[in-house]
């Protein structure tokens, strides 16, 4: 069965629903059965000065247990712990949060009994870390029509904008920004931020490093932006949208940090510290690491700490918990 016709009998589904299945799908999801290192690059993946900085941090804030969320492959955990060891700072525990099966499993065999995959009780002193993860966090998708209101995007057999039930959190927005949006005009909006934040609370963690990409409010609902916010990528390439390529390609949608901020807040967390990743790798010495003898190596360190790459286009957010 292909992943189209395995869609067709799940029934009416909204693009939340659809985003879920085409990236998480244990069969047919992007993350479970395509060659993780062939569609997008990573910071992690990109230099190792990464890690380094991550593990400056981790040692500058005398963390006791680190879990990483969404690790991919892994390469960030197992970085980290060996710039840990090297400098003989010892953790209680590294426990990486991964929803892919395929993942974990490519993980366990490339770095044998080095990491947890089960979260324990939560305990003082812990730290979350994640890199890109809440631009995949599956959202829905609304049209603005100027006569019928907002519609919303679902999948039965084909595609379908229906009347949409606009919570308040969104109707807000709409209420704010539709003015100026052209009919026609496609936005997103994710629910999953508050539920993120609640995971990272019961775990016992009082400080949240975020690596990610976003917008402001106002530029993520500008009118220029009427095609969406949703991102396709196929093998390092930006491609159009077809509901009929899930489990092909990645969907990326970018923050909205008006949004995670209000989230984080909700949730407990204030915003201790939020700039270019390129700021916080310099802090936490990502360049000592740089062997600049090698111009490849060198070359790749430059994307993530120079203007107008990489190190501009993805932000650092620290969080803590409040009143600790």
């Amino acid at each position: 069965m292909q992943a189209v016709e395995a869609l067709a009998q799940k029934g009416r589904l909204n693009f939340s629903q659809y985003m879920a299945f085409a990236l998480y799908d244990e069969v047919y999801g992007f993350y479970n059965n395509t060659p993780y290192t062939e569609h997008f690059i990573t910071a992690p993946t990109r230099s190792n000065c990464f890690a380094y900085a991550v593990a400056n941090w981790i040692m500058d804030q005398e963390i006791e247990c680190v879990i990483e969320y969404g690790p991919g492959m892994g390469k960030l955990a197992h970085e980290v712990t060996h710039f840990l060891k090297e400098q003989s700072y010892r953790l209680d525990s590294y426990t990486l949060v991964e929803r892919s099966k395929r993942l974990r499993e490519k993980i366990k065999a490339l770095y044998p009994n080095q990491f947890r995959f089960e979260k324990t009780e939560a305990a003082p002193g812990s730290a979350i870390i994640a890199n890109e993860l809440f631009d995949a966090l599956p959202v829905r998708r609304f049209k603005w029509d100027a006569d019928k209101g907002v519609l919303e995007w679902f999948l039965d057999h084909e595609v379908v904008w229906l009347p949409a039930e606009v919570p308040k959190e969104l109707q807000l927005i709409v209420d704010k920004y539709s003015p100026s949006w052209p009919n026609g005009y496609l936005f997103e909006y994710c629910f999953g931020y508050q539920a993120l934040f609640q995971d990272f609370l019961s775990c016992g963690a009082d400080d949240v490093l975020l690596f990610d990409y976003g917008y402001a409010q106002e530029h993520f609902y500008h009118p220029a932006r009427y095609e969406g916010n949703v991102k396709v990528y196929s093998k390092h390439q930006m491609v159009c949208f077809d509901y009929k390529h899930a489990g092909f390609v990645d969907l990326t949608l970018p923050v909205n940090w008006c949004q995670f901020k209000h989230c984080a807040h909700q949730s407990g967390y204030e915003v201790h510290q939020f700039g270019d990743m390129s700021d916080f790798l310099s802090e936490y010495h990502a360049l000592d690491v740089i062997d600049y003898k090698d111009p490849v190596v060198t070359a790749k360190a430059k994307e993530l700490l120079l203007p107008n790459m990489m190190g501009s286009a993805i932000q650092a957010i620290w969080l803590k918990r409040k009143n600790i």
